[in-house]
């Protein structure tokens, strides 16, 4: 079976970091899989390449039409059974270009865009938002079959795009236990060594600078704690975005600039997962957080907002707080950081609050055995190729 993964780009974010580990392993698998980009180059591109996965790259400058000619010539020399478009700009043109082909299309779908938290991002045009879904109910009536990386994915977005809900399959993300290493009393300490962190109270973020992804949170609950936590420090690892500035200001109002790393993009999350005192993802919206897979592979106690996707993920392994409540989300970040790095020269153990699922200690072990069963990328990648293997028998019949 020969199927062609559309994608904007290769830039990094959760959709695109999927599809670079699932690629050479559902190669593996017998999937003969090759990558088709709207736009060249992206930070994840030289791990495609290392992947030895086939890459094309379209290329076209932003010219819409452009693009339909070299993905139309694209899928004459491909010649692929199944086409697979996933974000946004992939999904309109893939589908459209490859039913006029006479291919079968799947569509990924990884968020809840289209509903009144995303119409209350700043700058957000609710024209402009209304315009793009009903050019996506348009579009996805040319698709043979859904993949959601989330039950609460496919439940919006059957919905929100007018889909039956059964034409819509979950396969959740999944992550590479070999490739992210396992936690190490050595491992954390190089890591922390090398960023300066021996000593220090570690909360770590991994995300964008965006509204959606809540780090304006991060920084208003780090401010609460910061008082009792002399050796608190935040880590952000992500690319720059719309919310950059409002964040450093943020930090800067807050007294938190010699508080706040800025780590920018990192190639490295596995690592700095593994020297963190705790992850923390406070997203007002998120489809399948696969950072939050690969803390439970690490064993990192994660903090989070109570997102039905990152719910489902965690299924009681992590401590869960209200969206947007920046107070819940200080007490329980403070719990974490007492049990795990008591305030005390004695760094005895802090007693467990008592909540459900014990310690951090009993969670972290608990979510190791919940990607072990559910996430680990050979199960999930041969979840995927049995979704294509339906959907191509399906638009055969």
């Amino acid at each position: 079976m020969r199927v062609l993964q559309v994608i904007d780009s290769l830039e990094q974010g959760g959709a695109e970091a999927s599809l670079v580990a699932m690629a050479p392993v559902l190669r593996a698998q017998g999937v003969d899989l090759g990558i088709a980009t709207l736009r060249a180059g992206g930070v994840l591109r030289e791990a495609v390449r290392q992947g030895d996965v086939p890459l094309f790259e379209l290329d076209a400058g932003g010219d819409g039409r452009r693009a339909a000619h070299r993905l139309d010539d694209l899928l004459r020399r491909h010649r692929p059974d199944l086409v697979h478009t996933t974000l946004y700009e992939a999904n309109q043109l893939g589908r459209v270009r490859a039913r006029r082909a006479g291919l079968p299309v799947v569509s990924s779908l990884v968020n809840t865009p289209y509903g009144p938290d995303h119409l209350r991002e700043p700058g957000i045009s609710a024209v402009r938002v209304r315009a793009a879904q009903a050019v996506d109910i348009a579009t996805a009536r040319l698709v043979t079959r859904f993949h959601a990386n989330a039950d609460e994915v496919a439940r919006v977005m059957a919905r929100r795009l007018l889909v039956p809900r059964s034409r819509i399959e979950v396969v959740p993300r999944g992550r590479d236990a070999s490739a992210l290493g396992r936690r190490g009393p050595r491992r954390r300490v190089r890591v922390r060594q090398e960023l300066g962190w021996a000593e220090r109270a570690v909360v770590l973020a991994v995300a964008r600078h965006e509204h959606q992804k809540g780090l304006d949170l991060v920084l208003d609950a780090a401010a609460r704690i910061a008082p009792g936590r002399p050796d608190l420090i935040v880590a952000v690892a992500g690319r720059d975005g719309n919310a950059t500035d409002a964040l450093l200001a943020r930090a800067d109002r807050a007294g938190l600039a010699d508080r706040v790393q800025w780590l920018g993009f990192r190639d490295d999350v596995a690592d700095l997962l593994v020297a963190a005192d705790v992850f923390v993802l406070a997203s007002r919206r998120e489809g399948f957080p696969g950072v939050v897979v690969e803390a439970m592979a690490l064993e990192a106690p994660v903090v989070a907002t109570d997102v039905p996707g990152t719910a489902q993920a965690l299924a009681g392994t992590g401590l869960l707080v209200p969206i947007d409540d920046a107070v819940a989300l200080a007490a329980s970040l403070g719990e974490v950081l007492d049990e795990v790095v008591p305030p005390t020269p004695s760094r005895r153990p802090a007693r467990s609050s008592g909540r459900p699922g014990g310690s951090a200690v009993d969670r972290t072990a608990a979510a190791r055995v919940r990607f072990e069963r559910h996430f680990a990328l050979e199960g999930v990648c041969e979840q995927m190729a049995s979704f294509y293997a339906r959907a191509l028998s399906g638009a055969r019949r």
